[in-house]
């Protein structure tokens, strides 16, 4: 008789893993991953009767599985408090702080779209989850509110473009 095995994730129920065969006391089976699943430890559930008819019911020996399906989230922090009058051409500091580390070797990759012309991109440096850079603004970028675009990659392969403040 196969085992059971239910896998919980934070937040949500116990989820049955169908099992097959895979070789002498070795069972096989999916856990699918999705962008809804929660974030977090997965908990791991088995029930079983070996050959004596002994039952063992419990957590499996083995690693932890944490799931993590939460993409970074960036903060825009200009130099000066908003709103910044540009009658001659001016740099102004940037700040980019993400919700998590970037990953490994990334850059964030941080925009600004000014309310009139076109995108201009803003480096930045440093991280992994601070990073600072400079955006040249110009009278010709127009008056009205311009709008900040990032998209940053997180250590798991997460990536986000969401700016939860100072998008504007």
């Amino acid at each position: 008789q196969a085992p059971t095995l239910t896998a919980t994730s934070p937040g949500g129920g116990p989820v049955p893993i169908s099992l097959t065969a895979a070789g002498l006391n070795r069972y096989s089976g999916t856990f699918a991953v999705t962008p809804a699943t929660p974030s977090g430890l997965v908990r791991f559930e088995v029930s079983a009767i070996d050959l004596l008819g002994n039952r063992f019911a419990g957590a499996p020996e083995g690693p932890t599985l944490t799931i993590d399906t939460t993409a970074p989230v960036g903060l825009v922090r200009p130099g000066e408090v908003p709103p910044v009058q540009v009658l001659v051409a001016i740099d102004l500091p940037i700040e980019l702080e993400l919700s998590e580390p970037a990953a490994s070797g990334t850059v964030p990759e941080l925009r600004f779209v000014p309310p009139e012309g076109d995108t201009v991109g803003v480096s930045v440096d440093g991280g992994p989850v601070v990073w600072t850079g400079t955006l040249p603004l110009t009278p010709s970028m127009g008056s009205g509110t311009g709008v900040f675009e990032m998209m940053a990659v997180d250590g798991v392969g997460n990536s986000g473009t969401r700016i939860g403040a100072g998008a504007s």
